[in-house]
């Protein structure tokens, strides 16, 4: 609490000054202590920098400090589990852009000119923290002092310490907790504003307009926005509280208070404010059932109002995106979202019509690329000037798209701190984003006992092995002493070529942290030496990790080698003499004094480097930033729903995306178990699904090969694990037929989602539940465009970008040189080489790759996976695949028993619906597959 917030409190019965006793100081502000009044012995506590009058007692108080003022571990960890629920908190994300608080933004250029630096503002309604946190922003040289009635509703008490606690809230705002109808705790004439909102009818009428008027100066002004009148009433109607009179009361009960000292008392309707009024004049009789009032200077009297938004566009500047408003990136277009907050936008709106008549008369807006990819890093909390930063754009560039998406109700901006920009983001989504500038690993890492507890982060198959959080916290920091003992530096590269292994993953994590970067490869390219060297030339990694079964490869590589615990299955006369085994280190790493703070590992630093399957040539190295890495993590953990019950089987490999985040980085945000498999529980689709059920797991993470593999059991052979509720399925296309029979036959919501290595591994769900199978944009903006790079319209194929946060940073040079810049992003796009249409109604079809398009007999070029798809849909059909053939396209089917050509041909022709079907049908026992599980078309079209 700040000497100015001080120097301003009193004893809400003597109305005389209050004094500080045996306080802590923190950077200038009280931090605890007691405040006591002189007169009547009131003894007010002071905890975490509030003033507690809520919990003011006579005489002494007790000497344990107040348990449920801070933020506890149960509100931190219930902060971070609300987005599997799916319940926003729709009046608190509505209310910067309400009427109600919007009526006030008419006032603002009126009011600056009344204050001077260092005067007191009062805001008597904190329940969300945001008019508090805006009265700050807009007016930067004043102090303001939010109050609040207790422990209770949005924020309370550990709201209020976790989310804008001091040094993270608006440096010039302090909070009180105190019951404003009660009398407020404040010195005569001490605020030149008063900002009452919902205020004024809510509190005890007998007391309350009193009070403001004994604490406000003779010359200050005061602000009721929202006031319930009974002029009318609302249609329909609903019930509104408080003490309800008419705006013509209100205009009588000041005009005759001698403490308005001259100032006019204006009665006006919000709506007639909202909807830009020309003038300010009071209208006490408005037909209308809410009003702003207010106690001004004079001279105010018809003078002109500016537009009620609040657009202050400085670099500083954060903004707060609207709820209610779909943006489809596809087609640019901006509308009401009937789903918009937990699908009560239209219960939200009736309460307040005049809004709903605002998105009316704007009707459909519409939104260039430039303002699509700045509206996605607003949303993201980046500030204007960053977002010019990140865009490459300038300042002023930024600033004009911004002013005007304000005037299309998208956005409301102001200089807003961090805190308070990731407070009101989150009342939208219950998601609670890392601020850009902590955007890394360690961030996520801080959260790890909040969201675990007592309960395992990790278990392993192999012998059952559980890591809680306290294992995980003395082993990391241990690994991370013994990498830099090794001479792994930040920004070096650690190769690591290992089967999932509890070791590999916290390694991994101790990598991140010490801001090193990770290699994870294909654990088969132990098999081939030559290429295998010529990888370890490119990359130049610093240190090498390998798992028993790859100790072969630990000649190779031309730098120190770690083994994991299982290194005896390998043949050690391959491994560099002295290499050690992480086992017999260990115990010296975890007695080593923890070393100095290193510098902080910047959200931009390179985490991974993952290499591409290299099916269409030498394998790409894709560098991911640790922002990329934890926000495909904080994606996948929300947008699939998963929670701290959650128990994650993985059987991707940790050389691929998913594999890598899914268990690494995304079960953590969710704060679920990962439980990692042995290899003989990974062998086989029953095997896997044994360990599922012996172990509880609700999430099983695979592929479409694995999938197809379990429908080939039959079904009264299917186990079903009982606890299983969820399957997440990437990395090559998924038969909707497959879908459907897996959906049914296991009860289990499967997931279908897409998105390449360089655009963080996820980007796209897709539904089949509609036919064709058609996807929707995720965590990133999506378009499908022309040669131009010009956005086609509904139906027309065109070449896949996207923009996000979880793009690749760069390529990793193939000379080893260091990285370079991919020539696939442009202006912050990275065209993906797909090839898709929409429909319009932000649904994506993707229809191939671009280097797969295929031409018939005809000379037309053919996409191949929609007509793929369609072969794939016939029950006796597995896969299916089109290759070029001499004479034009041939399908390659894979085939079960009954299987019957003639009918196939039919069911085709009237599914196809005039689409060219394939010259030429062959049955194949298989279909030739790239190591990352992909149907490899070159090898296709060798067979042919």
């Amino acid at each position: 609490m700040l000497a100015a917030t001080l120097d301003r409190l009193a004893c809400p019965a003597c109305r005389i000054a209050l004094r500080a006793v045996g306080s802590a100081h923190h950077a200038s502000r009280m931090v605890s202590g007691v405040l006591a009044c002189p007169q009547c012995a009131l003894q007010v506590p002071v905890e975490q920098g509030f003033a507690m009058f809520t919990e003011a007692l006579p005489g002494a108080l007790p000497a344990a400090p107040l348990e449920h003022v801070g933020a506890s571990r149960a509100y931190r960890a219930f902060v971070h589990q609300r987005h599997a629920r799916r319940i926003p908190d729709r009046y608190a994300a509505f209310q910067p852009f309400n009427e109600s608080t919007r009526a006030f933004y008419a006032l603002l250029d009126l009011i600056r000119p009344c204050l001077s630096p260092g005067d007191a503002i009062l805001d008597t309604w904190g329940r969300t923290g945001w008019s508090g946190e805006m009265l700050a922003a807009a007016f930067p040289e004043q102090h303001v002092i939010s109050v609040w009635e207790g422990n209770f509703d949005v924020l309370g008490y550990a709201g209020y310490a976790h989310w804008l606690a001091a040094g993270a809230r608006a440096p010039n705002h302090d909070i009180v907790f105190a019951a404003a109808g009660a009398g407020l705790p404040f010195l005569d004439h001490a605020f030149a504003l008063v900002h009452g909102l919902d205020s004024l009818h809510r509190y005890a009428p007998a007391r309350f307009a009193g009070d403001i008027l004994r604490i406000a100066r003779a010359d200050g002004v005061i602000v009721f926005p929202h006031v319930h009148l009974s002029n009318s009433q609302p249609q329909p109607f609903f019930e509104r509280g408080g003490h309800i009179v008419s705006g013509r009361s209100y205009q009588q009960r000041f005009d005759q208070a001698h403490a308005r000292a001259g100032r006019s008392v204006v009665v006006m309707a919000e709506t007639r404010l909202f909807n830009g009024a020309a003038a300010l004049r009071s209208e006490p009789d408005t037909p209308h059932y809410n009003a702003l009032v207010a106690l001004v200077p004079r001279a105010w009297e018809g003078t002109p109002l500016r537009t009620a938004n609040l657009d202050i566009c400085l670099p500083q500047s954060r903004a707060v995106r609207n709820r209610l408003l779909r943006i489809d990136s596809l087609t640019g277009k901006a509308t009401p979202d009937p789903q918009a907050l937990g699908a009560l936008m239209g219960e939200l709106l009736s309460r307040h019509p005049c809004y709903a008549a605002r998105l009316d008369e704007l009707g459909t807006q519409v939104l260039d690329a430039t303002a699509l990819c700045i509206l996605f890093q607003l949303d993201q909390l980046h500030t204007l000037e960053d977002t010019a930063q990140r865009l490459a754009l300038p300042f002023a560039v930024v600033a004009q798209h911004v002013a005007r998406m304000v005037g299309q109700e998208l956005l409301q901006v102001a200089p807003l701190s961090a805190a308070m920009a990731r407070l009101q983001s989150y009342y939208g989504d219950q998601v609670v984003r890392p601020l850009p500038q902590e955007a890394n690993f360690d961030y996520l890492w801080q959260l790890l006992p909040t969201l675990y507890g007592a309960r395992p982060l990790l278990v392993a198959g192999d012998d059952g092995s559980a890591f809680c959080w306290d294992d995980v916290n003395l082993l990391v920091p241990a690994l991370q002493r013994g990498l830099l003992a090794l001479g792994v530096k930040p920004g070096d590269r650690v190769a690591m070529l290992s089967a999932p292994h509890p070791e590999a993953v916290l390694l991994s994590w101790a990598i991140w942290l010490n801001g090193s970067v990770l290699v994870p490869l294909r654990k088969e390219l132990a098999d081939n030496p030559a290429p295998l060297r010529a990888l370890f030339d490119r990359i130049a990694p610093a240190l090498l990790v390998l798992d028993g079964p790859r100790a072969l490869a630990g000649g190779l590589a031309g730098c120190p080698v770690l083994l994991l615990d299982d290194s005896g299955e390998g043949d050690a006369s391959a491994v560099p003499a002295g290499a050690p085994q992480l086992a017999d280190l260990l115990p010296a790493w975890l007695e080593a004094t923890p070393t100095a703070t290193a510098t902080p590992v910047a959200a931009d630093d390179p985490a991974v480097i993952l290499f591409t399957s290299g099916s269409t040539g030498q394998p790409k190295g894709v560098v991911l930033s640790q922002r990329a890495l934890l926000y495909s993590g904080q994606l996948a953990a929300t947008e699939f729903g998963w929670h701290d019950k959650d128990v994650l089987l993985s059987l991707g490999e940790q050389h691929t995306m998913s594999g890598l985040r899914n268990p690494a980085v995304a079960a953590l945000f969710a704060g679920a178990t990962v439980y990692l498999p042995s290899a003989g529980e990974r062998q086989n689709a029953g095997s896997t699904l044994t360990a599922a059920a012996a172990q509880g797991v609700t999430v099983l993470a695979a592929g479409p090969a694995w999938l197809a593999q379990l429908a080939m059991l039959p079904p009264h052979l299917t186990l079903r694990p009982p606890a299983l509720r969820q399957i997440v399925s990437t990395g090559a296309t998924l038969a909707s037929s497959l879908h459907a029979t897996l959906s049914a036959r296991l009860r289990v919501d499967i997931v279908d989602y897409f998105g390449l290595t360089e655009t963080g591994g996820l980007c796209m769900v897709f539904d089949h539940g509609v036919a064709p199978v058609a996807g929707r944009p995720v965590g990133a903006v999506l378009q499908i465009c022309d040669g131009a790079d010009a956005p086609v319209g509904a139906g027309v194929a065109g070449q896949l970008r996207v923009h996000s946060n979880q793009l690749l940073s760069a390529y990793w040079d193939d000379a080893g040189a260091g990285a370079t810049a991919p020539a696939a992003v442009r202006e912050g796009w990275f065209y993906t080489g797909d090839i898709a249409s929409h429909d319009g109604q932000g649904r994506i079809r993707l229809l191939g790759r671009r280097d797969d398009q295929l031409k018939n007999e005809f000379g037309e070029i053919v996409h191949p996976a929609p007509l793929e798809a369609i072969l794939a849909s016939h029950p006796c059909v597995r896969e299916a695949a089109l290759a070029p053939g001499v004479h034009g396209l041939v399908a390659l089917l894979v085939t079960d028993e009954g299987f019957d050509l003639p009918h196939f041909h039919a069911y085709c022709l009237a599914i196809a619906a005039g689409a060219y079907l394939p010259r030429d049908f062959r049955q194949v026992a298989a279909l030739p597959q790239t190591a990352a599980g992909k149907l490899d078309r070159r090898r296709l079209a060798e067979l042919l």
